[in-house]
């Protein structure tokens, strides 16, 4: 009867381990693209939102003016971020960001603390766009991308 109860605890033990495991990596994917409930854009593709974040374009398909902000330096989800949208890691990012500011060809988005900081900045600004996980999203920001 003990080694049975052993059993089961090690079973659940295990279960609750996978489910944990599980849910953090599905947690990536739950990183939405937002601008402004006031923008006028409602949609974008993961290469408009990509050349918008690398600098290759400072404005959205209807030409008016893109800001993009990002979230902090070290944060995972701007490394999820950056994988799904531009397929660059935190290494080749930072060598491109280094590479484009020393050819005077562009600079970084302005970056900020975390996803509240990014949300506010961009509920007070039709012009920026950002990330933030899918389950921060308020009335003050529209998803125009499911990466």
């Amino acid at each position: 009867m003990k080694r049975l109860k052993t059993f089961c605890n090690y079973i659940a033990t295990m279960l609750f381990l996978a489910v944990s495991m599980y849910g953090g990596s599905a947690y990536a994917d739950d990183i939405v693209v937002v601008v402004s409930a006031r923008s006028l854009i409602t949609h974008l593709t993961s290469e408009q939102v990509a050349n918008i974040f690398l600098g290759k374009t400072d404005v959205f398909p209807n030409n008016t003016k893109a800001i993009p902000v990002d979230q902090a330096e070290e944060s995972s989800i701007k490394e999820d971020f950056y994988l799904k949208i531009a397929n660059r890691s935190p290494s080749q990012l930072a060598a491109y960001w280094t590479k484009s500011i020393f050819t005077g060809n562009g600079f970084p988005p302005k970056m900020l603390n975390d996803s509240v900081a990014v949300i506010k900045t961009i509920a007070n600004n039709s012009k920026a766009i950002g990330y933030v996980y899918k389950n921060e999203v308020d009335k003050s920001i529209r998803v125009v991308l499911v990466p």
